[in-house]
């Protein structure tokens, strides 16, 4: 399990990613900070808590809650690119 200070940086990376994702100008940051934190919840980032099952698309299905499929679709390849998104066990 990763530092609280690793958890810090990979939500804020992966913030960073998600934020030029994000349509309209309404809390833009706080948004893609909450995305992150929702991917972190369900145990897809990096250092999270492991969570069995396929990570890309248990990513997409999470960023859906926020975002259209390709929206979401792309933000999950971009983490994945990044590798900010947990491998596959």
């Amino acid at each position: 399990m990763a530092t609280a200070d690793q958890i810090t940086d990979v939500l804020s990376r992966a913030a960073d990613i998600i934020e030029p994702h994000i349509g309209g100008k309404f809390k833009v940051r706080d948004r893609a900070e909450g995305a992150a934190q929702d991917l972190a919840a369900a145990g897809l980032l990096v250092g999270c808590e492991y969570r069995p099952g396929l990570v890309r698309e248990q990513a997409v299905q999470v960023l859906q809650c926020r975002h259209n499929w390709g929206v979401s679709v792309s933000i999950a390849d971009d983490l994945i690119r990044a590798g900010l998104l947990r491998e596959e066990r």
